[in-house]
């Protein structure tokens, strides 16, 4: 047995569990998988080993209540990228139509300019 037996237990715990169809798993959802596996191998394997204390409840409780807080930012962040969005495309548009005055103003100048050309010289 050597010194490394335990990594490579762990990566080939984390090669179970990010298996094809979860590939695109996030690393939370991956570390939150192995520190299950983890804390049910302190309990034999199985999870009725595993005692249920009013302290227990109470942080799966608090848990739960940190996991739906961040769902709920990455929902607020996903908004507030979608309004930037608009915005910059608004902007966008914006300048394009001020380009496009500005090219008709410019032509317009250069048909007065030439209509005084002419004018001047007949």
């Amino acid at each position: 047995m050597s010194g490394s037996d335990s990594v490579e237990d762990g990566f080939s715990l984390s090669g179970r569990i990010l298996c094809e169809p979860k590939a695109s798993m996030s690393k939370y959802t991956l570390n939150a998988q192995l520190f299950a596996v983890d804390g049910l191998c302190r309990y034999g394997g199985r999870a009725k080993n595993v005692s249920l204390t009013g302290d227990r409840i109470t942080l799966v409780q608090s848990t739960q209540s940190s996991y739906k807080c961040y769902l709920e930012h990455q929902r607020e962040l996903e908004k507030k990228s979608e309004k930037e969005q608009m915005k910059l495309v608004e902007k966008v548009e914006k300048e394009k139509q001020m380009l496009a005055e500005l090219s008709s103003c410019k032509q317009t100048i250069e048909a007065l300019e030439n209509s005084l050309q002419s004018m001047l010289e007949g």
